[in-house]
């Protein structure tokens, strides 16, 4: 069985990248929970803040090599789906700025994801943990 997790002075190491990685996708999580409060359609369980709880959880607790990956592949997910549907929806948030507190949410979003992207990516580059 392998031990997901390490013991010891490092276990609570963690890089600045990482922890940008992980607050960036929390910052997304309250984003979507802003979203449906503020009217945006959603299904009844949304997606999103699961997937990013998750992600969060993997990265900040799991001490595997392969963990610092999933800081990169639900926010690039994320990204594209998010564009697709920018893309694909007439009643996306980000079509209509006028309504200030979804497109706000929406932007902030992204804006979370794409940050949390980029620093998965720094993370992942980073000695290994």
């Amino acid at each position: 069985m392998t031990n997901l997790t390490a013991s010891g002075p490092a276990a609570g190491s963690l890089s600045p990248a990482t922890k940008v990685n992980a607050l960036a996708m929390v910052v997304a999580i309250a984003a979507i929970i802003w979203q449906i409060a503020a009217g945006v359609d959603y299904p009844t369980v949304p997606p999103g803040p699961i997937i990013l709880g998750v992600a969060v959880a993997v990265v900040l607790l799991v001490r595997a090599p392969w963990a610092r990956i999933v800081g990169i592949v639900v926010p690039l997910f994320l990204l594209v789906g998010g564009t697709i549907a920018t893309i694909a929806d007439d009643e996306n948030a980000l079509r209509h700025a006028g309504d200030t507190w979804p497109f706000v949410a929406t932007v902030l979003q992204f804006a979370a994801v794409v940050v949390a992207l980029v620093a998965g990516v720094v993370a992942f580059r980073e000695r290994p943990r």
